[in-house]
C-alpha cells in the first residue's frame, strides 16, 4: 500500500523511526487541504455526511501556528478492543469497548517517541479535522462502507493521529477509496438496528447508537432499549466485517470491576464517579471525557441484558 509522501530523506526517516516503534506514519502536503475543504463541503449539507457532523470543519485551516506548515504526518497504530468485565448481582458481565476509546497511552508513548524522531522540525496536533479522512488521503487506510477508516494490517481496530508540521514534503494525496471486499458485502449494513448504514459511505450519523453513547443528554425516545450493549460507542458493525477477521482475535485484558465497584459506577452521579475508580478506567485507557458516561450506559446496557433473560 503506497503511503504518502515517504520518499523524501527526512521524511523517509522519520517514518522508518516511527515504524521501527510499532506506528504506520506517512507525510501529506499541507496543500491537501484544498481537497479537504472540497470534501466537506460536499457532504456539509447532507444529514448523511459520512465523514463528520456537519458542526465539522468551521474553524480556521490551517490555523494560527509559530510556524509554516508545509505538511501533516499521520500516524495509525493497532487498538485492540477491550472488555469490562463486572460483577453485577452476583453474576460476571462482560461489556465491549470500542478500540476508539482506548488509545490515550499509546498516544502518549508516540509524543515521546515524535519528540526525538522529529528533532528538528516543528509539530502541532492537528485540530477539527477527520483523523479517518487524513489516514485515507495519505494511504494509510481505506473506508469501509460503515465509514469506519480500515488499515490493511489492523481492520478498523487502530487509531490515528495527526499533525501539522514544517517537514518538506511534495507528492499528493491519495483519493478517498472503499475497501475492495465491501463492494459485495452489505453484512455491517443488516448487522445496525437503528439503520444506520446505508449505501457506500453513507451513514446517517443521527441514528447511529455511537453518537448517543457519547452524548450526555438524554436517549431519544426511538430509540429501542434492547440496542444498549456496550460501556461507550457500539461495536456491531465492526464484529460482523470480514476484513477484521484477523483484529478480533486480538484484545486488551478485560478491565475487572467487583460488585461494590459497579455499584459505585451505577449509582454516582456522572461528575462524581469515586476517585480511585476513575483511576482504573483512566488507567485502562478509556478516555477522561467518557468515564462520566459510562455508569449510564454501563446501566442501560444491563437492563437490556435483562430484558432479554
Amino acid at each position: 500500500m503506497s503511503m504518502g509522501c515517504t520518499d523524501t530523506g527526512v521524511g523517509n526517516v522519520i517514518v522508518k523511526e516511527l515504524k521501527k516503534a510499532g506506528f504506520m506514519a506517512a507525510l501529506i502536503p499541507i496543500s491537501v487541504l484544498e481537497k479537504i475543504k472540497e470534501i466537506y463541503n460536499t457532504y456539509a449539507e447532507s444529514e448523511n455526511a459520512p465523514f463528520s457532523t456537519r458542526e465539522w470543519f468551521f474553524s480556521k485551516q490551517p490555523p494560527d501556528l509559530p510556524f509554516e506548515p508545509q505538511s501533516f504526518l499521520v500516524v495509525a497504530f493497532q487498538s485492540p478492543g477491550g472488555e469490562i468485565r463486572l460483577r453485577y448481582k452476583g453474576k460476571d458481565v462482560l461489556l465491549p469497548v470500542p478500540p476508539a476509546y482506548l488509545d490515550e497511552s499509546v498516544k502518549q508513548r508516540l509524543r515521546k517517541i515524535l519528540d526525538s524522531a522529529a528533532d528538528g522540525f516543528q509539530l502541532a496536533e492537528a485540530k477539527a479535522i477527520s483523523l479517518k479522512l487524513l489516514a485515507v488521503l495519505s494511504g494509510l487506510g481505506k473506508y469501509g462502507r460503515n465509514a469506519l477508516c480500515y488499515s490493511q494490517e489492523y481492520g478498523s481496530f487502530c487509531n490515528f493521529d495527526a499533525y501539522y508540521t514544517n517537514i518538506p514534503c511534495e507528492e499528493k494525496a491519495k483519493p478517498p477509496s472503499l475497501m475492495d471486499q465491501c463492494a459485495n458485502c452489505g453484512l455491517c449494513i443488516d448487522s445496525c438496528p437503528n439503520g444506520a448504514l446505508g449505501g457506500q459511505l453513507i451513514i446517517d450519523v443521527s441514528r447511529c447508537l455511537t453518537l448517543w453513547n457519547e452524548h450526555d443528554g438524554p436517549m431519544p425516545d426511538w430509540l429501542m432499549p434492547d440496542i444498549h450493549h456496550a460501556a461507550i460507542g457500539c461495536m456491531r458493525c465492526q464484529e460482523v466485517c470480514p476484513a477484521n477477521k484477523t483484529a478480533l482475535k486480538t484484545k486488551k485484558d478485560p478491565l475487572v470491576l467487583d460488585e461494590a465497584e459497579t455499584e459505585a459506577l451505577l449509582s454516582s452521579p456522572p461528575a462524581d464517579v469515586p476517585v480511585d475508580l476513575t483511576k482504573k478506567l483512566l488507567d485502562y485507557g478509556l478516555w477522561e471525557m467518557f468515564i462520566p458516561l459510562a455508569g449510564r450506559n454501563i446501566k442501560l446496557a444491563l437492563h437490556a441484558l435483562e430484558a432479554k433473560g
